[in-house]
C-alpha cells in the first residue's frame, strides 16, 4: 500500500526494474514474498514484501506557491528530473531531500512522510510602455529568464540584476512578494531611415533603434547620438523622453 495525498500513481518494479504494476496512490496491491522497487513521479525507495503482511510506505507531499503561471521543476540529489507541476500544484514524492527550481533559481526542500513540505516564490516584474523584453541575472552574472515588460516572472528569495537594453538595476526578491520596477524611454523624431544610439554615462553603446520608435531604459543618465550629433537625455520612470536634435 502505497498511500498520499495528490491524485497520483505508484509504480512496482521488481530487482530488475521491470514495471510489475501501477496503481493510484491509496490503492492496495498483493504480491508474493519478494524484493521490490516503488516509484512515485520517479522517486524510488526499496522495499521487502513478506508473507501475509501488509508493508505501507508513506508519501509525502511538494508544494510550490508563486503568482505567476509557471511551472517548478523536481530534481533527486545526482541532478536527475523527477518531475515538474504548475506553481501551486502539489507533487507526492517518497521521503527524501530534493532540488527544486524555478526559472533556475535553486532551493533544496525535504520532504517528509504524511506532511506537506511549502516552498514560495516572490515576482519580479519590470513596466514600461514599449513592446521591449527585460532579463533576469543571477549574482554571477548567468541570465535566468527573461518575459516582455509588464509581465512578471517568479523565483526564489535571493538578489539578482534586470537588464533592460542593457541598463542595469539590482533587485532582490523576497518570499511572497511582488517586486516592481519602473522604466522610462526615448524617442527620436524624424523623417529619415536614420538611427539613433544610446550611450551610458561611461560611454557604453547599450541600444538603437530607428526614428520614430522608443526604446526603454531604467531611469539615468544617458547619451543619445544621431549621425555626428550628441545630447545629454534623463529618463524618467513611466515617461517617454524626446531627444531633439
Amino acid at each position: 500500500m502505497v498511500t498520499g495525498t495528490t491524485d497520483e500513481y505508484y509504480y512496482v518494479l521488481d530487482s530488475a526494474n521491470q514495471q510489475l504494476y501501477y496503481n493510484k496512490l491509496g490503492k492496495a496491491a498483493s504480491f508474493f514474498p519478494s524484493a521490490l522497487i516503488i516509484k512515485v513521479n520517479n522517486s524510488e525507495t526499496r522495499t521487502d514484501v513478506k508473507l501475509n503482511q501488509v508493508t505501507e510506505i508513506k508519501c509525502g507531499t511538494l508544494t510550490v506557491h508563486g503568482k505567476t503561471d509557471e511551472y517548478y521543476y523536481v530534481f533527486n540529489n545526482v541532478g536527475q528530473q523527477l518531475n515538474y507541476n504548475k506553481l501551486e500544484k502539489p507533487l507526492a514524492f517518497l521521503p527524501g531531500t530534493y532540488s527544486v527550481k524555478v526559472n533556475i533559481t535553486e532551493t533544496k526542500v525535504d520532504v517528509a512522510a504524511e506532511q506537506l513540505s511549502e516552498l514560495q516564490t516572490g515576482t519580479i516584474m519590470v513596466k514600461g510602455s514599449t513592446d521591449e523584453y527585460y532579463y533576469v541575472f543571477d549574482a554571477t552574472g548567468k541570465q535566468l529568464n527573461y518575459q516582455k515588460l509588464n509581465s512578471a516572472l517568479s523565483f526564489f528569495p535571493g538578489s539578482y540584476q534586470i537588464k533592460v537594453n542593457n541598463s542595469v538595476i539590482g533587485g532582490d526578491v523576497l518570499a511572497g512578494e511582488d517586486h516592481v520596477y519602473e522604466t522610462g524611454s526615448f524617442i527620436v523624431k524624424g523623417s529619415s531611415s536614420t538611427y539613433y544610439y544610446v550611450f551610458d554615462k561611461t560611454g557604453i553603446q547599450l541600444n538603437y533603434n530607428a526614428l520614430n520608435k522608443p526604446l526603454a531604459f531604467f531611469p539615468a543618465e544617458y547619451t543619445v547620438k544621431l549621425n555626428d550629433n550628441t545630447r545629454a537625455a534623463t529618463v524618467t520612470k513611466g515617461k517617454e523622453t524626446e531627444v531633439k536634435f
